[in-house]
């Protein structure tokens, strides 16, 4: 998976990292969006996935 600095730069099976847009919080539009624990190299982060 490919994590990006914002939103915008995601493509969809793409992510951003909740700790580091938490000041923005969620994503909008919500529908577009999906939150999964997943396992980075720095271990197990929440990321907002694109699903569309």
């Amino acid at each position: 998976m490919s994590i990006r600095e914002t939103f915008e730069e995601c493509a969809v099976g793409e992510g951003v990292k909740a700790s580091s847009v938490a000041v923005f919080g969620s994503p909008y539009p919500i529908d577009l969006w999906d939150i999964q624990k997943v396992s980075l190299n720095e271990g197990e982060e929440f990321v907002w996935v694109r699903k569309k």
